[in-house]
């Protein structure tokens, strides 16, 4: 997770800080976890138009460094800090100690059939009163970064956002024929994964931050067919939003559940989502009489909205920036409409 990113520029010369935090599991003690703050510094010249890392004067300090702070131990899942802090001093940066107490992240965990889950929560601690609740469904894989910076990224616009997990135990699975096995699973009977996903939602329904009138449930690849599952099954959420989301269901009479405001933004090039599906998706929001919205983002693939889709090495599989931010503009407007 980085903190304020700040640079200092004079002519062709600057100083930049960026402040990290990262949270490490235990390997002797699975049941807590390590979070750990380091500060990085780094001395820029421009060379050339581009600006460059300075070589260390060697009659002065390094021009790149990075001073580790502190950090705590705590049980996974805990809801406040607790256990022993790690050696170390306090961090002496009121910037950064101002955006940590500002922005307040954790793991919660919750049952489903005797099954531990691992959400992460992010909401915006300085602020006063209610604000409304977004769950967040990730991608295939599972409880990654990528999602839980979503949840941030939406705290700071001022919701209170819970990144869900459905594998279990914040489980991420790299193997491609256990993933779609599960998944199929899910798909083959989507009575497990709506649970899952309405255990999640009650999770930031407690939150006291949360405004139980105004939920919402978003999701990407399967996270947006589980986002769409959950409204399916009547969850009280006022807006879904799907991205790059699987639209197939084996309960398409449940349409008639759905209570909120439908959105899923799909490439027009997506092979996962083909148009077949799309029509059948159309067919089944209007026999439920759903408000629902489709956009098609001309040129856009399957994970539009993960800059590492590439790495999964498959076609059809890619980041595109220019629909990765229209879309999340699209859904704040969403949120606008949904919540007033």
């Amino acid at each position: 997770m980085l903190g304020p990113q700040l640079a200092t520029v004079a002519g062709d010369t600057a100083h930049c800080r960026t402040d990290v935090q990262a949270l490490h599991y235990l390997k002797a003690e699975p049941n807590k976890t390590l979070t750990l703050w380091a500060t990085h510094n780094a001395d820029m010249k421009r060379v050339g138009g581009d600006w460059k890392i300075a070589h260390p004067n060697p009659a002065g300090p390094a021009s790149r460094r990075t001073e580790a702070r502190r950090g705590f131990s705590r049980r996974a899942g805990e809801a406040k800090r607790g256990g022993t802090r790690a050696r170390g001093r306090r961090l002496a940066d009121p910037s950064f100690r101002t955006w940590r107490r500002r922005m307040k992240t954790e793991e919660i965990a919750y049952d489903v059939g005797g099954k531990r889950y691992l959400g992460y929560l992010a909401v915006d601690d300085t602020k006063a009163g209610k604000r409304p609740g977004v769950l967040l469904a990730p991608e295939a894989p599972g409880r990654g970064e990528l999602v839980m910076s979503f949840a941030r990224k939406l705290a700071e616009a001022g919701y209170v956002a819970f990144a869900m997990d459905f594998h279990g135990e914040a489980e991420i699975l790299t193997d491609f024929n256990v993933m779609m096995q599960r998944l199929g699973g899910f798909m083959a009977d989507p009575t497990g994964i709506r649970a899952i996903a309405a255990a999640a939602l009650a999770v930031l329904a407690r939150q006291p931050q949360t405004d139980t009138a105004r939920l919402a449930a978003i999701g990407y690849c399967f996270g947006g067919t589980t986002a769409l599952e959950l409204a399916r099954s009547g969850a009280d959420v006022k807006a879904v939003i799907g991205f790059h989301s699987g639209l197939a269901t084996a309960r398409p009479d449940d349409a008639k559940n759905i209570k909120g405001k439908v959105l899923v933004q799909i490439g027009a090039d997506d092979p996962m989502i083909p148009p077949a599906q799309r029509a059948a998706f159309e067919e089944e929001m209007r026999a439920g009489g759903v408000d629902c919205r489709i956009i098609l983002y001309g040129g856009a693939e399957h994970s539009f909205t993960n800059p590492d889709a590439s790495s999964f090495g498959r076609p059809g599989i890619k980041y595109d920036e220019r629909t990765d931010r229209r879309s999340w503009r699209a859904m704040l407007d969403t949120f606008d409409e949904a919540f007033a």
